[in-house]
């Protein structure tokens, strides 16, 4: 099973290379790397256990050379770190860098690999790729990563793989947006807002948008 998703999770990594947009750049320029990152050949190795709080966010360039340097030594926080920084929630600024990453720390266990890939593997149209993300979001919201309820939930939304379920989807949104996820929230907003699978109710739309947005 480890081999599969490894096989799975190259074949994705290099599509994805081949069909990933150019970086376009911002207001406030992103750190970047003076080279191009490579799988960390120490991602081989047994991982420590990557405990929570142990994958800190990337919010400078400091951070993310530390993290790059971390993530070459074999740490899976760090190659977690990157990942999430180059998901960039959902608007990636490198989907390449963002699926070397994840790969690294999702077969070290950590969550918010898993989370990222799940994701990755959402974006794109192929079925089995679609089943690969579904089980690293389960695995992922199990392991008591918040967003990763919401991917899950986004699985039933949509009807990717699983039949659409709305009361699901439902569920998983308000179990996420209780604690807080911005995603979470929104999603309960545009249900509200359209009425899918629950009474059309624009002021909880609104009052959902809001906190998201916060």
């Amino acid at each position: 099973m480890k081999k599969i998703f490894l096989i799975l999770c190259s074949c994705f990594i290099i599509a994805s290379a081949a069909c990933a947009p150019a970086q376009t750049g911002s207001a406030d320029p992103a750190p970047r790397a003076e080279r191009t990152q490579e799988t960390p050949e120490a991602s081989e190795q047994k991982p420590d256990k990557v405990m929570p709080g142990d994958v800190k966010p990337i919010k400078s360039q400091a951070d993310f050379d530390d993290a790059m340097k971390r993530a070459g030594a074999g740490d899976a926080a760090a190659s977690a770190s990157l990942a999430l920084y180059y998901y960039n929630q959902g608007e990636p600024l490198d989907i390449n860098a963002a699926g070397i990453n994840a790969k690294t720390a999702a077969v070290a266990g950590v969550v918010e690999g898993k989370y990222v890939l799940a994701e990755l593997f959402l974006m794109r149209r192929d079925d089995n790729d679609a089943k690969t993300g579904l089980t690293l979001a389960q695995e992922a919201s199990e392991g008591g990563y918040v967003p990763a309820i919401t991917t899950l939930g986004k699985y039933y939304y949509m009807g990717r793989v699983v039949p659409r379920d709305l009361t699901q989807a439902r569920t998983l949104f308000e179990r996420a947006a209780a604690q807080n996820d911005p995603g979470g929230q929104y999603f309960l907003g545009v249900m509200y807002a359209t009425g899918a699978g629950v009474s059309e109710d624009q002021a909880k739309a609104a009052d959902y948008f809001k906190k998201a947005a916060a």
